[in-house]
């Protein structure tokens, strides 16, 4: 009668024993499927639903589970063996489930820092592709405002230096369109003593696509010419750049968009009914 008492009592604290690691191994399990379905979606968009073919072969700790839960009733039939057995047994397979745990434990772990890591590379993926986006946007703007100041600064003094200045600045083909007005710019700006000067107030860079890009320049512009002054406060510029030999150059010749807010007057500041001509750097 006591070692019938002794077996069942060892029996049902085994039970409690396997309850408790059963529900806890559920529940790492249940984790485990959790963090391998985001992981998925994580790395190949959505996860497709679980079938019952799929089901079938998700879980075999599951059918592990099955196969030792039979071979512990088929244990539990065996009355006949002797005790010592049964608490070897009762020692043997919790260590067995430890193991189990263990290893699931460490499943657990590797999902984890696989998909914080997953997650990590989106992320630092996202924000390389941002900044690089962003820097050759500030590139674009201070290579055009770079354009603007070379093509509305100039002096009689040197109006042929001025002239390579503005060919260096420009793509092959719109240097090579200005190029046969040289001659006729050399002759206005040395007869007028033309002498102009650019400050750059802001720069709009719109599309970007490939090699090419279209900006609008915000300038203050001061034309200086025998017969007078010329301020131009805030006039907006809008042309192209194109990429040649890694280089961003003005793709044609600057339109006015607006010409801000003008004063005119004669060289000692006097204001003049009559604005004084203001020939473009490039006609």
């Amino acid at each position: 009668m006591t070692a019938k008492t002794r077996k069942e009592t060892a029996a049902e604290d085994q039970t409690e024993e396997e309850e408790y690691e059963t529900s806890y191994e559920d529940d790492l399990l249940d984790l485990v499927e959790r963090l391998a379905k985001r992981r998925s979606q994580t790395a190949r968009g959505p996860a497709r639903p679980r079938t019952a073919e799929t089901a079938k072969t998700a879980d075999p700790i599951d059918t592990a589970d099955t196969a030792e839960l039979l071979e512990e009733d088929k244990e539990d039939d065996q009355d006949a063996e002797p005790e010592v057995d049964a608490e070897r047994t009762e020692t043997r397979q919790p260590a067995h489930r430890r193991v189990r745990i263990l290893t699931i434990v460490s499943a657990v772990l590797t999902l984890v820092l696989a998909v914080v890591g997953t997650f990590a590379v989106v992320q630092a993926r996202g924000y390389a592709d941002s900044r690089s986006t962003q820097e050759v946007r500030q590139k674009v703007a201070q290579r055009a405002g770079q354009i603007v100041s070379v093509l509305f600064t100039y002096d009689y003094h040197d109006a042929k230096g001025y002239l390579e200045k503005q060919a260096a600045v420009m793509t092959r083909s719109a240097a090579a369109t200005v190029k046969p007005n040289w001659a006729t710019l050399t002759t206005l700006f040395e007869t007028g003593k033309y002498v102009s000067t650019a400050q750059i107030e802001q720069v709009y860079v719109g599309d970007i696509s490939g090699n090419k890009a279209s900006v609008i320049v915000v300038v203050n512009n001061k034309l200086t010419t025998s017969k007078g002054i010329q301020s131009s406060a805030g006039a907006s510029l809008r042309f192209g750049l194109l990429k040649e030999d890694g280089v961003w150059l003005a793709n044609a010749i600057p339109e006015l968009q607006s010409t801000g807010v003008q004063t005119n007057t004669d060289l000692e500041g006097k204001p003049l009914t009559a604005p004084v001509p203001t020939p473009s750097p490039t006609k």
